[in-house]
């Protein structure tokens, strides 16, 4: 069954902010002393808490994410997209796709209005802010599904990191990994894949050849 319902990750998979997000978690690790190889950057990012797991102590585990996301968050704002979004977003639109955006990211709107394309996901946006528990629990694909009124079946969700395909597996929905050329700085493909995610696209142009082409086939 071809997908009608599209919920797209924002980090990592709209814009370029891997770099800056582990750049700010080596400059808040050397003022917090804690040493975390890349593995462990990896095992952390998705959730903060998990770093009460790598030597922060539980006393100060609230200030460094406090700091964590101080150090982050006016490069990850200024973060470009990857080629090829604003296009794709377009075309699928155009092609009678409904789209929305989840991400742990509390600021996601304030950024997707900034960028210019908040009016691609409207209403259909779910925030850090919005779910009590982040991926890779599924509350908040839970959430888009009443919102978007969609099936399962005809839903699928764009990530980029083994939290995102975990989150769509735990919902019952497909997913399709981005992994670009760079990602393989970040995350390992074999343990990606290991998840089982549906598809997986190394370009925007690819993602929007595979979303619209299912269509045609219908």
């Amino acid at each position: 069954m071809p997908y009608k319902n599209v919920i797209f990750d924002y980090d990592g998979v709209l814009v370029q902010s891997l770099d800056p997000w582990y750049a700010a978690m080596d400059k808040t690790n050397t003022e917090f002393n804690i040493s975390m190889d890349d593995r462990q950057k990896m095992y952390v990012m998705p959730e903060f808490d998990r770093a009460g797991e790598l030597g922060i102590p539980k006393d100060k585990l609230e200030s460094y994410k406090t700091r964590l996301r101080a150090v982050a968050m006016p490069a990850v704002h200024a973060a470009p997209f990857y080629d090829w979004v604003k296009e794709m977003l377009s075309s699928l639109t155009k092609g009678g796709l409904k789209l929305s955006v989840l991400s742990g990211n509390t600021h996601l709107r304030m950024y997707l209005d900034e960028k210019g394309i908040s009016n691609y996901f409207e209403p259909y946006i779910i925030s850090g802010a919005d779910v009590k528990n982040k991926k890779p629990d599924p509350e908040g694909i839970e959430k888009l599904l009443v919102m978007m009124k969609a099936s399962r079946s005809e839903t699928v969700l764009v990530g980029d990191s083994g939290s995102d395909i975990e989150a769509s597996n735990s919902a019952h929905i497909d997913s399709i990994l981005f992994y670009p050329k760079d990602h393989a700085r970040f995350y390992d493909l074999k343990e990606l894949k290991a998840q089982k995610p549906t598809h997986i696209v190394a370009s925007h142009q690819e993602l929007e050849k595979l979303l619209l082409d299912q269509r045609k086939e219908k």
